[in-house]
């Protein structure tokens, strides 16, 4: 994709081209591909993968039908949900510099309060922004530059957040920081020369052992949409609120755990209890299983494991857990958990494994068993760190 593309498509001939054929399926979009260009209709390859992209991100962004994307931005993209979460915790700053706008996807929410310069290396990524920041209505406040960020540091800014590239092996983008454009070990100490009030954006599969290469510590956020991890924050200088935070977003409303640090021990069984709780996989990265367990109640079934457990049902319709009725567990062993699961006439099952070797997706297939019903078999360990397996069913409210 050229910058020649975004230009065509913004003149009534490309836009009367988008209008022709936006509502066709990705299928007939491929079939259309050959005709187009045999027939030498101009830019027919942006405007195939265009309107395949805007149909791929209609559960991202509210007006996908109107915005421009590109591959890689649209993959790098955050959930429009996420995005407006994240701008908040900006709302105080006047002025922030965004490093690497990509598509537009943040720079939107955050002119939604401030106002923003952002930097884009790729002329065409700063023409899709520009554009889509027009379709969210807030162009007027966000000013475009080409080029390095690093050099925009004394224009008066409050406040810094870093979407960094993070460098790919073939197509797979990588969760650490440490190869990331720009460089955030050698970026931060210079950005916080003009202002520590810094946000970056990082794999929500990043490793805790990189945050000690940095020059301070952050607050680690950690944001679900349900129970889905999909972004993680570090937050430094002002923006730092917690040492740790979890929040789950759903249609309902923002659930948000934070580091207490003012609890007792939590107590590990020797032995489950009748119900086995699964927290959200945010509560698990942000390392607030302790927080959790000590709202509801809970005890452990071993101190390094996420798997919790009562003798009275408790239940969440915020997406802080999962529910699990305890049917039987057993130390594990293959030929133990086949015959359990046939002696109940089980045929269909879901598998979660936590701390433990054992491969779900492996043991899936040994099993021989459909996926789905509402029978989970968890796999773990207890006090003793012994691996086990538990026979559970889910509850109603899950």
């Amino acid at each position: 994709m050229k910058i020649e593309d975004i230009k065509f498509f913004k003149t009534k001939e490309g836009l009367a081209l988008i209008e022709k054929y936006k509502e066709l399926s990705t299928e007939e979009l491929e079939m259309l591909s050959f005709n187009l260009a045999k027939n030498n209709v101009p830019h027919y390859s942006y405007l195939i993968t265009l309107l395949k992209l805007r149909k791929k991100s209609i559960n991202k962004f509210s007006k996908s039908e109107e915005m421009f994307f590109d591959s890689l931005g649209l993959e790098m993209s955050t959930d429009e949900r996420v995005s407006k979460h994240i701008a908040e915790r900006f709302k105080r700053s006047k002025k922030v510099l965004e490093i690497g706008c990509g598509l537009g996807g943040n720079t939107i929410f955050l002119a939604n309060n401030s106002r923003v310069l952002a930097i884009d290396r790729s002329e065409t990524s700063v023409e899709i922004a520009r554009h889509n920041t027009k379709i969210y209505g807030v162009e007027n406040e966000v000013d475009f530059k080409i080029g390095d960020a690093l050099d925009y540091l004394d224009e008066n800014i409050d406040a810094v957040f870093i979407d960094p590239m993070r460098a790919r092996e073939g197509k797979t983008k990588t969760r650490s920081f440490l190869n990331s454009e720009p460089n955030i070990i050698e970026a931060l100490p210079r950005i916080m020369k003009h202002t520590k009030n810094i946000g970056i954006k990082v794999s929500p599969a990043f490793d805790y052992k990189e945050l000690k290469l940095l020059p301070e510590a952050p607050e680690v956020e950690v944001i679900a949409l349900k129970n889905e991890n999909k972004v993680a924050m570090l937050w430094f200088g002002d923006l730092r609120m917690n040492k740790s935070k979890a929040t789950i977003i759903s249609e309902k409303n923002h659930v948000e755990i934070t580091d207490k640090g003012n609890f007792g021990e939590i107590i590990v069984q020797k032995e489950p209890k009748e119900y086995i709780y699964e927290p959200n996989k945010a509560i698990i990265k942000a390392h607030l299983i302790d927080e959790l367990a000590d709202e509801y109640n809970l005890s452990k079934l071993n101190k390094n494991i996420a798997f919790l457990s009562s003798a009275k049902k408790e239940t969440s319709e915020d997406y802080k857990f999962k529910t699990y009725k305890l049917v039987d567990y057993q130390p594990f062993s293959l030929k133990s958990l086949k015959k359990n699961l046939k002696a109940r006439r089980i045929e269909r099952i879901e598998i979660v494994n936590r701390g433990t070797p054992i491969n779900a997706g492996k043991l899936a297939k040994e099993l021989k068993l459909k996926e789905g019903g509402t029978t989970v078999v968890l796999i773990g360990k207890l006090r003793d760190d012994k691996n086990y397996y538990f026979i559970t069913e889910k509850t109603k409210s899950d």
